[in-house]
């Protein structure tokens, strides 16, 4: 006991004191599953299937803050304080918000869907009329996608077997529950409302989320650990690739989704051949088009944009300071380059209009003016990350 105290007085409470958002969360859980304990009102705030039919729409609301399963409601309560810890934060109301409604009703009414098909096909009674939907298990499940798109790496703890990071807690909360309704710990609705939540949140996060980047709207995130696959262990990835693939295929395939690229940007994917292959069903727009962005898109651009910049630089001194005879000479006494004179050590610096120190040591022309060149390169890419910082 004096452990569980400790912790949660290192972790705990000061969490809750930063996040008091978290306490009412809290709160309205416990508060529905003591409510759950009286089934004459909890029956009228669960969600049965046929009962959409009958117009009882607050139920998609509601059947949200009951939960009867003590093991559901310590993991959701965790998931909720992740999401609440990390993600919201770095969210805006309306995202968070946005994210929660998506997921919620788009995996409640396929369950619904999905088990008025049933009842169609074997005329089973309970499937449709009988089967009870609530909990925030989706939501919760939902957090923690969000949660390893944002912090993938984040170790949580060791074992002989290996780490468990953040970027394995959704794969191993799905098995660890498919255990728990096969021994009879949780109700089957669970597996399902956590399977639609995996599918239905990660998509929305891979291609649909609009995030802001480079002074531009990107939708989507295309990162490596973010992929499908990645859920999953190594030896099964090949096969979860397939999943991720069609995916993608069928919201294409359906107009959901379109990979578009601005006009202002068409020249520099031409450039570069790889990411033209990477990019499927490019539609050239107007500028503000929102760009969903192939890995690697940023520091890429920024690498393009600061040699673009220094070239024409270069081009500008050579064509205003000295005739081509003298460029070269005149390039090192540009103001633009580091000015360098023999002294003790060798050389020593002048002006010293870097951030960074010359080298002291003896180079040759040439060295010299490559040398002037990279960090005028480095110089330029600093001054496109602080105009972005003030951004």
């Amino acid at each position: 006991m004096n452990n569980l105290q400790n912790y949660f007085n290192l972790y705990i409470r000061p969490n809750l004191e930063a996040n008091p958002f978290f306490k009412y969360v809290i709160l309205v859980q416990f508060i529905g599953f003591f409510i759950s304990l009286f089934k004459p009102i909890s029956d009228l705030l669960i969600l049965v299937p046929s009962t959409l039919f009958y117009l009882h729409l607050w139920r998609l609301i509601t059947n949200l803050f009951v939960e009867r399963n003590l093991i559901v409601l310590l993991w959701s309560s965790y998931c909720f304080y992740q999401f609440i810890l990390y993600i919201q934060p770095n969210w805006s109301v309306k995202e968070s918000l946005k994210f929660i409604v998506i997921v919620q009703l788009s995996s409640t009414f396929l369950l619904v869907i999905f088990s008025l098909l049933l009842f169609i096909s074997t005329s089973v009674v309970y499937t449709f009329y009988k089967i009870e939907i609530f909990g925030g298990c989706a939501l919760a499940m939902a957090a923690l996608i969000a949660l390893k798109q944002f912090l993938p790496d984040t170790v949580l703890f060791t074992t002989p077997y290996g780490r468990l990071k953040n970027g394995h807690l959704p794969i191993c909360s799905f098995f660890v529950f498919l255990i728990c309704w096969i021994i009879g710990l949780v109700r089957g609705t669970v597996i399902f409302q956590i399977m639609l939540s995996l599918q239905i949140s990660w998509t929305y996060l891979r291609f649909f989320q609009e995030r802001g980047g480079m002074g531009e709207q990107v939708i989507g995130d295309r990162s490596e650990h973010f992929c499908w696959a990645s859920f999953f262990p190594r030896i099964i990835q090949p096969f979860a690739t397939l999943i991720g693939r069609f995916t993608f295929r069928s919201l294409h395939r359906f107009g959901l989704l379109k990979r578009v690229i601005g006009k202002e940007h068409l020249d520099y994917m031409q450039e570069n051949s790889l990411q033209m292959e990477a990019l499927e069903c490019i539609q050239v727009k107007s500028v503000g088009t929102a760009v969903l962005a192939p890995e690697g898109w940023d520091s890429e651009r920024k690498r393009q944009k600061a040699l673009r910049m220094l070239n024409e630089r270069l081009m500008a001194s050579n064509a205003i300071n000295s005739p081509p005879e003298n460029s070269q000479k005149q390039l090192h006494e540009s103001p633009s380059s580091p000015q360098l004179t023999k002294g003790f050590g060798g050389f020593e610096e002048e002006e010293r209009p870097y951030k960074f120190a010359q080298f002291q040591q003896t180079l040759p022309p040439k060295d010299i003016e490559e040398n002037n060149e990279e960090l005028t390169a480095i110089n330029i890419i600093d001054e496109l990350n602080e105009n972005e910082e003030r951004r």
